[in-house]
């Protein structure tokens, strides 16, 4: 038989007798035989089809299924067909339940042989108690149609704290009353957002006995308002601080005394009176042992001289006791004092004037009979 050869034109090549489509449109095949020594060439004949655009395959990822908001969060949408490298640009938006369109088109480039567009956001989605339906579009090019997948994304509210207040530590007084240094503000804002902190707690130590890092109990809340305070949740704070024991004043008191050439003072007892809070003031003051024999608590008057009111030097040893102890302290367990009324006196020593004996004479009118009188002081 006689050879047909074969040519095309349009979207289309040729290879001996395969055609290959190498674009969407139309392809001519045109089938021609040129004829021999015994025949005439054949009238060409064409066959011309439609070739349809390939529809793509889109997948649609996200870096993280669920995201506070401000974070950041990254979808990425691949786009492949068996029948070749699409072109062109992805339009990523979220469709439910509310739509929103960030990051435009972005275009497809290749990743590893894979054609690939990316979008990032942190606050183009506000947040939402539904998880938004997330929409990866392929714009298609002369070869492929349009595509879409979509994905599930959850945006949670951002957490804010109350920063800037510092709870004062205090000492004992009784009452669970705290104060503050510094201002309540805000921390966790994403850029300019507008959000701001309202609300007006108030705040009181739960106990009011001694302690380090006590608790702090909070009545009423911090609360936020602005445009974007919904797409915020607010974490209340938490304060602790030191309520420390009440510093004591001790005064110590001695027995009075006949003066004895000496400065030693005996104590006969002690009391606390500067620190003592009102309603929480049931305490005894407790006395060192005593010494020497016979045992008593001993110290010493500013000077040996007769004097009342005298000034004692201090003794240590004192502690604190009594159902309220534990909400005061006595440094050192030292006290100094001086007495009132009869404590802290020493009074002066009675002397008295004893004449020797034998000193007499027979009554005369005489005086050179007179004998020398002598006498001799007791008491010192």
């Amino acid at each position: 038989g006689l050879l047909v050869s074969f040519s095309v034109t349009g979207d289309c090549s040729i290879d001996g007798n395969t055609v290959s489509i190498v674009g969407a449109g139309s392809c001519t095949v045109t089938a021609s035989q040129e004829g021999d020594d015994n025949y005439h060439a054949a009238t060409p004949i064409d066959r011309t089809f439609t070739i349809d655009k390939a529809t793509p395959t889109v997948t649609l990822t996200t870096s993280t299924a669920s995201a506070a908001y401000g974070d950041s969060v990254t979808f990425t949408a691949t786009v492949t067909s068996p029948a070749g490298s699409p072109t062109g640009t992805v339009s990523f938006s979220a469709t439910s339940p509310t739509l929103h369109s960030f990051c435009g088109m972005q275009p497809l480039s290749s990743v590893n042989g894979v054609q690939t567009a990316t979008c990032t956001i942190t606050t183009a989605l506000p947040a939402n108690v539904t998880a938004y339906t997330i929409a990866a579009d392929y714009n298609g090019d002369s070869n492929f149609n349009n595509a879409v997948d979509t994905e599930s994304q959850t945006i949670t509210k951002r957490e804010l704290t109350v920063t800037g207040r510092t709870a004062n530590d205090k000492t004992f007084d009784g009452n669970t009353s705290v104060t503050f240094t510094g201002t309540a503000e805000l921390s966790g804002v994403i850029g300019n957002d507008d959000v701001t902190l309202g609300g007006s707690p108030t705040f009181a130590f739960a106990t009011n006995s001694v302690g380090d890092n006590k608790a702090i109990n909070q009545t009423g809340n911090y609360t936020l308002s602005g445009t974007d305070a919904s797409n915020y949740t607010l974490t209340q704070p938490t304060y602790t601080a030191d309520i420390t024991a009440s510093v004591l004043t001790a005064t110590i008191t001695a027995d009075a005394k006949i003066y004895d050439g000496t400065d030693e003072a005996i104590i006969n007892g002690c009391s606390f009176t500067d620190g003592l809070v009102a309603g929480h003031d049931n305490i005894t003051c407790i006395l060192p042992p005593g010494t020497g024999s016979p045992s008593r608590v001993r110290s010493t008057f500013n000077n040996k001289n007769v004097g009342t009111g005298k000034a004692i030097t201090a003794i240590t040893g004192i502690t604190i006791g009594g159902p309220d102890a534990s909400k005061y302290s006595f440094s050192g367990g030292a006290a100094t004092g001086s007495g009132s009324g009869s404590d802290g006196i020493i009074t002066r020593a009675e002397l008295r004037i004893v004449p020797e004996s034998n000193q007499s004479k027979v009554y005369s009118n005489d005086a050179s009979t007179d004998p020398t009188l002598t006498y001799n002081f007791t008491g010192f």
